[in-house]
């Protein structure tokens, strides 16, 4: 009866194949295969497709974060990229091999997120007018928060909706300019 039970749970399933490469350990392919491999069986014996994609949502995406989809795309755009480190910055394009250095143009230091929103001195004027909006926005709503990277990139889940979009708002203004 166990042997059963085994083929039934690996009837479905792939094997994984070997790789010498952690770029190769971290594509789609193998992330896929992983994922699939580790659906509960339920899951992944559901014939229908329109069942199947039910139950993968219900059982497994977060709910989406309507915060993240707030506001003019302009903008939007290059903040989400920086929250999943696929941006226009030095560091992020290193990581990618698209450019020879992790370092900002402007300083030299390694231009990564806390570089660009808190130390860059290439965008003081700018950072500035962003700290002080967000800033009012704390001491009309008496919010004792720091301003933190975290916060800029994700918005506070100490906040209501319409306070991180009103921080949002001046993050979005900054990375306009």
């Amino acid at each position: 009866m166990q042997d059963q039970t085994n083929r039934a749970e690996r009837k479905y399933k792939f094997d994984t194949p070997i790789y010498h490469h952690t770029l190769y350990r971290d594509s789609l392919i193998l992330s896929s295969i992983s994922k699939w491999n580790n659906l509960q069986n339920h899951i992944r014996n559901i014939s229908k497709i329109d069942t199947f994609k039910y139950m993968l949502k219900r059982e497994y995406l977060e709910p989406q974060k309507p915060l993240y989809h707030y506001g003019n795309r302009l903008p939007q755009m290059p903040h989400t990229r920086i929250r999943l480190k696929f941006s226009n910055l030095n560091f992020h394009l290193f990581n990618y091999n698209l450019v020879t250095s992790p370092n900002c143009v402007h300083c030299t230091l390694p231009e990564i997120p806390n570089h660009y929103f808190f130390i860059c001195t290439h965008y003081t004027a700018e950072r500035n007018e962003m700290l002080q909006k967000i800033e009012r926005i704390f001491q009309a709503n008496r919010i004792t928060n720091k301003i933190t990277l975290e916060m800029i990139l994700h918005g506070s889940k100490k906040l209501s909706y319409i306070l991180n979009s009103q921080i949002f708002n001046a993050i979005h203004t900054f990375i306009r300019k």
